[in-house]
């Protein structure tokens, strides 16, 4: 009992971090759509906005998760994923720098592997009752 209880807790803990990367990262992807870039001489490339559509759509997965955190979870990592392989057809080289990751990459998959380990973690809860 106190084991289940425990798990319950981390799965709690676990989705409300989750909860609030979320709030951050839309809040930033937002941040970036509307906000212009002072230096830009033209609109942003294709590339660009090919890269911003992904985010918008990963940003919006994971706030889709505060419902459904399987379903959203799976589906920020899916559009990650998509964004990595539109680069990579694009450009022709993977997209596996050091600053493409932090940036672009991790603040959309942390959450969601978050997102999805707490649903797994109160899953488990709900088929031992």
């Amino acid at each position: 009992m106190a084991k289940s209880n425990g798990k319950l807790l981390v799965a709690k803990i676990l989705k409300w971090i989750a909860r609030v990367w979320s709030i951050l990262v839309a809040l930033a992807v937002v941040m970036i759509m509307v906000a212009p870039d002072p230096y830009a001489v033209s609109g942003p490339t294709l590339e660009e906005a090919v890269i911003l559509g992904f985010s918008v759509m990963a940003a919006l997965a994971l706030l889709f998760a505060w419902k459904w955190p399987l379903w959203g979870g799976i589906a920020s990592i899916a559009f990650v994923v998509a964004q990595i392989i539109g680069f990579r057809l694009k450009n022709g080289v993977w997209m596996l720098d050091f600053n493409r990751w932090t940036l672009q990459i991790l603040p959309f998959v942390i959450p969601a592997v978050l997102f999805i380990i707490s649903w797994y973690l109160s899953r488990q809860k709900s088929k031992k009752l």
